[in-house]
C-alpha cells in the first residue's frame, strides 16, 4: 500500500460523538492538499433472526428526515467489548435478549471520510421483551416489525430498506447463513 506522506494533523472539532481531524499531505506530484477525516467509535450491527423471519425497526432518522427500516445497531462504548455492545443495543432498541450470538465479521462502514467499521453479529434463539431506550432512541419513535427473510431482498430492491449497513450487513448474513443454492 502507498504510504502517505502526512506534513501536518490537527483536531478542528470534537463533541462527544466524534471529531474531524484535518491532515496536510504531499501528493506525488510534490503539490500538497488537505483531507478531513471523522473521527468515531466502531459500531456493530446485529441481525436478529428466529427462524426464518428477521426482526428489524422502522425508526425516524434525524439525518434523513424520514422513517427508515434498519437492524438495530450502535457505537461500541470505550472499553466495550463488540459483543456487550451487540447484547446492549439489541435489548436498548428491541427489548429482545439472545441465548446465542455469532460474530459474522465486519465492514469497512464510510472509508470516504472515516476509518471506523461495523461488527457484525447474527443473534438467535430470541427473547422478546420491552426495549430500554436511551433519549435519542426514545425521539426516533422506533417500532419492532418481524419480516420474512426472503422478502428482504425484495424490499431491498424496491427501495423500501436504502441503510447501507442494514444491506451490507444482511448480505454478509446470508453469505454466512443460508446456502447458495437455498431459496430465503
Amino acid at each position: 500500500m502507498k504510504k502517505w506522506d502526512i506534513l501536518k494533523r490537527k483536531e478542528v472539532y470534537k463533541n462527544k460523538y466524534f471529531s474531524v481531524v484535518e491532515e496536510e499531505f504531499r501528493l506525488s506530484d510534490g503539490k500538497t492538499s488537505k483531507y478531513y477525516l471523522v473521527k468515531s467509535c466502531d459500531f456493530v450491527s446485529v441481525v436478529p433472526v428466529e427462524g426464518e423471519h428477521i426482526y428489524m425497526e422502522k425508526m425516524d432518522r434525524y439525518t434523513l428526515r424520514r422513517r427508515i427500516i434498519e437492524i438495530p445497531m450502535g457505537g461500541i462504548e470505550e472499553g466495550e467489548t463488540p459483543l456487550a455492545a451487540a447484547k446492549r443495543e439489541l435489548k436498548e432498541e428491541m427489548g429482545i435478549t439472545a441465548k446465542r450470538f455469532r460474530k459474522l465479521g465486519f465492514f469497512d462502514a464510510s472509508k470516504g471520510h472515516s476509518g471506523h467499521k461495523g461488527v457484525l453479529f447474527v443473534a438467535e434463539e430470541l427473547t422478546l421483551g420491552e426495549p430500554e431506550p436511551d433519549l435519542v432512541e426514545k425521539e426516533s419513535n422506533i417500532e419492532v416489525i418481524k419480516l420474512k427473510l426472503r422478502d428482504v431482498p425484495d424490499l431491498i430492491r424496491q427501495g423500501k430498506i436504502t441503510d447501507s449497513h442494514t444491506i451490507a450487513s444482511f448480505y454478509l448474513y446470508m453469505l454466512h447463513c443460508k446456502s447458495p443454492n437455498k431459496q430465503v
